[in-house]
């Protein structure tokens, strides 16, 4: 996928029925720890909608470990391989709040992928099996259930935003 295929497959997976019904839900019942479900949900529709029944050639990787500096590590909650080569991809962070603190738990997730990216200089080190990859961005996507829209800031940071503010977020580090 390019970048703008990643914003069009976040973007229509928070259109379906289903989900805006779940986050009702989740909203009406004041639910909480239900990032791992928006995870999953999102696993479901990237592997049924988009790759099957779209056909979309491109490969995604859940969870998979990328070396920061010293012992420290990441685990970024999507790969998304690129159009570009098959050693590049986009990865994704999801965050949820029902607080409307959505923007400063988002803020952590920033801060330290930009640290990683100045430290590794846009490389993503698999422990795994092994291998390095070109890192092109990191889509940090949240949902809020009582939306403060809050601009998110990071100092010395531009983010460029593409979601819905009173639904969702979905805001992007390019690596470049």
């Amino acid at each position: 996928m390019n970048k703008d295929k990643v914003i069009s497959c976040i973007q229509d997976f928070f259109e379906e029925e289903h989900i805006k019904e779940v986050i009702a839900t989740i909203k009406e019942c004041q639910v909480s720890g239900w990032e791992g479900w928006i995870q999953v949900e999102f696993a479901h529709y990237l592997q049924k909608k988009v790759y099957k029944e779209q056909k979309a050639n491109f490969s995604w990787y859940r969870e998979y470990k990328v070396h920061s500096s010293g012992d420290n590590h990441i685990i970024p909650d999507f790969w998304i391989s690129s159009d570009e080569d098959e050693m590049s991809y986009f990865l994704i962070e999801f965050k949820r709040s029902n607080s409307g603190k959505l923007e400063d738990e988002m803020k952590v997730d920033v801060e330290k992928w930009l640290n990683h990216i100045v430290i590794n200089q846009g490389k993503l080190y698999c422990p795994t099996d092994n291998k390095t990859y070109n890192n092109l961005g990191v889509f940090f996507v949240g949902v809020d259930t009582n939306p403060a829209n809050k601009e998110l800031h990071v100092e010395g940071v531009t983010l460029e935003n593409y979601g819905k503010q009173s639904q969702y977020r979905i805001d992007f580090l390019s690596v470049i």
